[in-house]
């Protein structure tokens, strides 16, 4: 890897780093406070709702706002972008009239009464989630890395300001006793003071803020920077690159579709077999450890997928920053992980209090699991650009199939969500084994047919 190619890298990386970083600590400095604020019970609840939009947020744009940093001409992305825009108000309104005609018997099918017409809001979530992967897309194919590192401090300071605004009018507790009531959660360790209507809709509705800043954020970033933009938005140049880009909607759709099924599909495992209080305790212990890692492992892959990119259609080879993003990986993981493995039951009992103590054991479990993800998630994004989606897809589906069996063999035979934690991560360390393997393939492949053109 060349010394531009290396520093130019890194800057991008540490960019992205530095701005979610930032945007990553005003969450866990809120989670002692909302863990204190809400109940397990709640948290699930707020996690099972969320399972649903992440997984409609996967159909919401056909996925072809991921090709928007693939083509080399600036017009195609734009088209692109608002292929995936119309397909995304296209899909929502499909959603509003679904879900405004059979609200009820849905909430019926899904067995929460408790999510009542909170289930309106599903469409208002997805539309704004969708309309935040595209133009976080947009921005990095435009190298404008900074923008999304603030409108994600944007997005999670708003959620954590009104969703502890909420918590604290859920416990009663105002201005006059804030003192008093406020540091005796702490003090005494407790959970919540008193319960009322509120419920999970605090989490909820703190996070439909954070949306609509950030949305807007990036909005006004995109206004100015593409003043100059003057591109014509042509049906033909829609058809054109909606053919193109065909294997977005047709594998990676589906693709992405079994990732989520990894983590929201999961949350229905524990649900069905454990209740929401497991779901709660899983939801949070994911949240805690993939929060600071995810800023890194975040960073790595976004600033990957447009190098690597760019790379490609500039007929590069990409061995070399594979290799090299997957040895800073394993070095910047190994450390952190250790220490997650051993003071994770001390820690998390400590930050979030004695009602949340399985978190930390949760923690221990998943630490394998969680270590080999934070490794190979960023790289396997090659696939998409060297053109193996299908095979990328069918990798990652055995992968979310091992994870859906280790629970439910875990909630039929052992009757414990513990167990099922640790057979997943067993599963994934030797499923790790053969990504590697198959990435090395596909990359290998790739760069001789560059070295031969």
């Amino acid at each position: 890897m060349s010394k531009p190619l290396r520093s130019e890298f890194s800057k991008n990386v540490i960019t992205l780093i530095t701005g979610t970083t930032f945007s990553q600590v005003i969450p866990l400095c809120a989670m002692p406070i909302l863990s204190r604020l809400f109940t397990p019970e709640e948290f699930g609840l707020y996690a099972f709702y969320f399972s649903i939009i992440t997984l409609l947020v996967v159909f919401s744009t056909g996925r072809y706002e991921f090709a928007i940093p693939l083509p080399k001409e600036k017009k195609d992305a734009w088209h692109i972008l608002v292929l995936s825009l119309s397909i995304l108000c296209s899909f929502c309104l499909i959603l509003v009239l679904i879900i405004t005609f059979f609200n009820k018997q849905i909430i019926g099918l899904l067995q929460k009464p408790s999510i009542g017409n909170w289930f309106y809001l599903v469409p208002a979530f997805v539309f704004l989630t969708g309309l935040y992967n595209i133009l976080t897309m947009w921005m990095h194919r435009q190298k404008k890395f900074a923008a999304t590192s603030y409108s994600k401090i944007h997005n999670n300071y708003w959620e954590q300001v009104v969703s502890i605004f909420l918590g604290l009018k859920k416990n009663n507790i105002d201005l006059k006793t804030f003192s008093t009531k406020f540091l005796s959660l702490f003090s005494k360790n407790k959970l919540v003071i008193n319960a009322n209507n509120i419920g999970f809709s605090g989490l909820l509705i703190g996070r439909f803020s954070g949306l609509i800043v950030s949305n807007f954020y990036l909005i006004f970033k995109f206004k100015n920077h593409e003043k100059t933009l003057g591109y014509k938005t042509e049906k033909s140049e829609l058809k054109r690159v909606a053919i193109i880009y065909k294997d977005f909607p047709r594998i990676n759709m589906f693709h992405a579709l079994s990732d989520e099924l990894k983590t929201s599909g999961l949350s229905f495992v524990i649900l069905y077999f454990f209740m929401d209080r497991s779901l709660g305790l899983y939801n949070q212990t994911y949240k805690l450890l993939r929060a600071p890692l995810g800023v890194i492992g975040s960073a790595f892959g976004h600033v990957f997928f447009q190098k690597a990119a760019e790379m490609n259609y500039n007929n590069q080879p990409i061995k070399a920053l594979v290799f090299k993003t997957i040895k800073k990986l394993f070095w910047i993981a190994l450390p952190i992980f250790s220490l997650i493995f051993v003071f994770s039951p001390w820690f998390f009992t400590f930050f979030l209090g004695e009602k949340w103590a399985d978190v930390g054991i949760y923690a221990q479990y998943m630490t394998p699991w969680l270590f080999v993800n934070f490794i190979f998630s960023p790289v396997s994004q090659v696939g998409i650009i060297v053109g193996k989606q299908f095979q990328f897809w069918m990798i990652n589906l055995i992968s979310s199939i091992l994870v859906f069996l280790s629970m439910i063999v875990a909630g039929l035979f052992i009757k414990d969500i513990k167990s099922g934690l640790l057979i997943i991560s067993i599963s994934q360390v030797i499923f790790s084994f053969y990504l590697y393997k198959w990435l090395i393939k596909i990359i290998d492949e790739h760069d001789q047919k560059i070295i031969s053109i």
